[in-house]
């Protein structure tokens, strides 16, 4: 059904999208790897859209069987990292409890550029949880919000300039305190253990992942 040319186009993008797909499970950080992770399904659509195309062509027996065992290798490797993501995969971790004893967490991001401090503020003080994480914080935005510090008398705060900074607020007690530069130099993450909750310690690790960035 497809020759020349256009056979050729079906085994060179199939060769290429299969390559691309097998990259994801490389260490390399490039923002396309990056990029390209979190677009497996789509990778998975093409693959198959590739193979079918490839079953109908009249290319080399030989040819297709290759081409079409190294889509089939990329193909499987996609549906294993998408199906603990899916409605079939068992859940990993049970329901949380809703009765007194339950924590509760907000983690925010307040876009460093935004000003409406007050909306923050209302938001806390409508669900008034326990743990609260803000990134993207800079020093206007950390005294912008002074006034829920009254409920939160344990505080981690590391305001940057560079959208990266993060402010850890906590009812309970905290030990074991460490801010720690984990991706890089200007990427700061809180580690900490929260104590006086349930009869265990929490350890609590809260960072904010560099998102993939064109030319890094």
């Amino acid at each position: 059904m497809f020759e020349g040319p256009r056979m050729t186009t079906i085994l060179i993008l199939s060769v290429l999208l299969a390559t691309l797909t097998w990259s994801t499970k490389t260490n390399w950080r490039k923002w396309y790897i990056q990029a390209l992770r979190a677009q497996l399904l789509a990778c998975l659509y093409g693959l198959l859209i590739l193979l079918l195309l490839l079953l109908i062509s009249d290319s080399h027996y030989l040819l297709k069987i290759i081409v079409g065992m190294y889509l089939l290798s990329a193909i499987t490797y996609s549906i294993i990292k998408i199906f603990p993501f899916t409605p079939f995969s068992p859940r990993e971790v049970v329901g949380a409890s809703t009765g007194d004893d339950a924590i509760i967490c907000i983690s925010a991001n307040v876009r460093m550029k935004n000003k409406d401090y007050g909306r923050l503020v209302a938001l806390v003080q409508q669900f008034d949880p326990d743990l609260l994480l803000l990134t993207e914080v800079d020093q206007k935005w950390i005294d912008g919000i002074v006034e829920i510090e009254t409920s939160y008398p344990h505080r981690i705060s590391v305001p940057m300039d560079n959208t990266y900074g993060m402010c850890f607020y906590c009812k309970y007690e905290l030990g074991d305190q460490m801010v720690r530069f984990l991706v890089d130099e200007e990427v700061p993450s809180i580690l900490c253990t929260i104590k006086g909750y349930g009869k265990e310690d929490i350890r609590f690790i809260g960072l904010h992942p560099r998102p993939p960035v064109p030319t890094e």
